[in-house]
């Protein structure tokens, strides 16, 4: 009897040891879970700092974008004045960085623009096409253009 009672202690130590390791192993799951879940956003719209510099960096796909448009209205062109968009300096620092890193692609766009009769038009006489830093163009086809 002693073998079968020393042999039910190391069986009841061996299964301790894994449901306390189980419950450890599941613990750090659920921890692990929480932790890593994805936390929601608060909405910025399409006009923020991000979306500037995010079109910026995407000025050829983006310009491509806005020549394939082809029944492009002046009530679907949205100006952005980006003045009343940086909040910071270090807005505005990473938004020269972006335009200094892209500035031949950028004036390529404003070469483009200056070609496209609406963008004229909705640009009107305060804004030159040599002041938009970039253009957005939405999967409604509705298109965001960023200027000094």
């Amino acid at each position: 009897m002693k073998k079968v009672k020393g042999m039910t202690r190391t069986m009841l130590a061996a299964a301790a040891v894994l449901l306390l390791g189980f419950a450890v192993s599941t613990s750090a799951v659920a921890q692990d879970t929480t932790s890593t879940a994805p936390q929601e956003m608060p909405a910025t719209g399409g006009t923020g700092v991000d979306q500037l510099i995010g079109a910026i960096q995407d000025t050829e796909a983006q310009s491509t974008a806005l020549g394939e448009i082809t029944d492009l209205t002046v009530d679907r062109i949205q100006l952005v004045s980006v003045q009343d968009i940086l909040t910071s300096q270090e807005e505005a620092n990473a938004v020269n960085e972006v335009l200094t890193a892209n500035g031949e692609k950028v004036m390529a766009l404003q070469s483009a623009l200056g070609a496209n009769p609406v963008i004229q038009e909705a640009l009107g006489e305060n804004v030159s096409t040599q002041d938009v830093l970039a253009v957005n163009v939405l999967d409604d086809g509705s298109v965001i253009v960023f200027h000094q």
